[in-house]
């Protein structure tokens, strides 16, 4: 809920189809997580990255591209994850390069739900 509501759900109309990602669980609409929440799942302030490995460089200059996103089901809004990063690629640009990275989310749903686990996603 609360990453929804800092990339702005619901700012324009509050009573929107965006709703269901900023609203506690009621029974006219459950919550739900925003999709694009799994571009910041995973990601730790301080924790390694690879592209702490590929060299000296200065991150002030970095600039973030683009980010393709598959969801193979609709995030689940509470459980834990486990997240690994690859570098695919590093491709000279002549004023700068180009990092290519993979980045791959497995969740799973901890909760005893009807008297089994559920599978993972």
């Amino acid at each position: 809920m609360l990453y929804a509501l800092g990339v702005g759900a619901c700012l324009d109309d509050p009573m929107s189809h965006e709703l269901k990602y900023v609203t506690e669980n009621n029974s006219v609409t459950p919550l739900q997580a925003l999709p694009t929440m799994c571009t910041v799942l995973g990601g730790v302030l301080g924790a390694p990255s690879p592209l702490d490995d590929i060299g000296d460089y200065d991150k002030r200059m970095s600039v973030h591209g683009s980010v393709e996103l598959i969801l193979h089901r609709p995030l689940s809004t509470q459980g834990s994850l486990v997240s690994t990063v690859a570098v695919d690629g590093i491709y000279d640009k002549k004023r700068g390069a180009l990092v290519s990275m993979t980045v791959v989310l497995l969740g799973f749903l901890w909760v005893f739900e009807g008297g089994k686990w559920p599978e993972p996603f």
